[in-house]
């Protein structure tokens, strides 16, 4: 997926744009 955000990288290996979308699976 091609997204131009910034992406947060947790340690679990989730990464969820930070946008805020909070249930990024």
């Amino acid at each position: 997926m091609s997204l131009n955000v910034p992406e947060i990288k947790f340690y679990n290996g989730n990464t969820i744009p930070s946008f805020g979308l909070g249930t990024w699976k």
